[in-house]
């Protein structure tokens, strides 16, 4: 493929604030399910954040 490496690298970007965001908005979805929620689901948002924060 032509695409550039100031391409690839936009195109493999990550806006973190964004998808930090969207973490906050899960965890206020995922709170209705209380202790139904399977721990693995609130382990992996959990991990998701701390690599977002990286």
């Amino acid at each position: 493929m032509d695409i550039s490496e100031e391409t690839m690298k936009e195109l493999l970007s990550v806006d973190k604030e964004v998808w930090l965001e969207d973490v906050e908005n899960q965890k206020e979805y995922f709170a209705q399910f209380g202790s139904r929620l399977p721990k693995e689901i609130t382990e992996e948002l959990n991990k998701l954040e701390a690599n977002l924060k990286k």
